[in-house]
């Protein structure tokens, strides 16, 4: 915290696992991280704060799964101060194809091998764990799981308006599963794992232990602490992190133009 200054916390949905907290930390330099709980939860925080900003010296702002949200999900998010990461899930931040492409580089030159064959074994591996029914019905079914939750909430009568509802209160919305199905099965097939690796919660899969055990690291863990190694030591390592998640202006670095 600056002297005379705001202290900045950005509250985050969920627990924070030891390994996204420095990851975080990368990413959002000068803000103080705090487990949030869930999303709605977050913005309540963070709407409490900013209506009452002389009663405390906190600025306050809130990060949340992708979970497979709308652009426009995500603005009006933003208009709340909160930012929707652009993959489903955090976690998914470390198996991004230009983060793989980086320590295959860095395991080829500790290894004296191929980065070209470590990173095409890597996306080769990940994505053949992804080619079976089971688990892509697996996936799309989380994603339309998400997408109903929050369709039903705003398709939901208001309190004022429970007591005229009557005695039967009936919602109909249309299932996204067969549209997230579709382009999931695409992206496997074209072999595009950028789309898959944003889109859907693919840490629910065996595909990250695959693609880390293509790059030489015996388990996914292993390879997540790497990467904070290399965001640490490497400039370029971490621009292409933070160019793929290009938060809003209140959440960037300290002095960023």
């Amino acid at each position: 915290m600056v002297l005379g200054g705001r202290e900045r916390i950005l509250f985050v949905e969920g627990a924070i696992a030891s390994l996204d907290l420095p990851l975080y930390e990368h990413l959002f330099p000068g803000w103080s991280i705090q487990a949030g709980g869930s999303c709605r939860e977050i913005i309540q925080m963070v709407s409490s704060l900013q209506r009452s900003p002389d009663l405390h010296w906190i600025t306050a702002a809130g990060i949340v799964d992708g979970d497979a949200r709308t652009r426009t999900e995500a603005e009006g998010l933003e208009k709340q101060g909160i930012f929707a990461l652009p993959v489903n899930e955090v976690e998914s931040l470390y198996f991004l194809p230009g983060i793989i492409r980086t320590m295959a580089d860095w395991q080829a030159r500790q290894l004296s091998l191929s980065a070209d064959t470590l990173f095409g074994d890597a996306m080769r591996d990940g994505i053949t764990k992804l080619a079976s029914p089971r688990v892509q019905s697996h996936l799309a079914a989380a994603n339309t799981e998400k997408i109903l939750h929050r369709v039903i909430q705003s398709k939901s009568p208001s309190r004022s308006e429970i007591p005229n509802a009557g005695s039967s209160i009936e919602l109909k919305v249309n299932s996204p599963y067969r549209d997230q199905l579709d382009v999931l099965e695409k992206a496997v097939e074209q072999c595009d794992w950028e789309t898959l690796v944003t889109k859907y919660s693919v840490r629910d899969s065996p595909a990250l232990d695959a693609i880390s055990k293509a790059l030489r690291y015996p388990d996914k863990s292993t390879y997540q602490q790497a990467v904070l190694g290399r965001l640490r030591d490497d400039a370029d390592a971490l621009k292409i992190l933070r160019t793929v998640v290009s938060p809003p202006p209140p959440l960037l670095p300290l002095g960023t133009p």
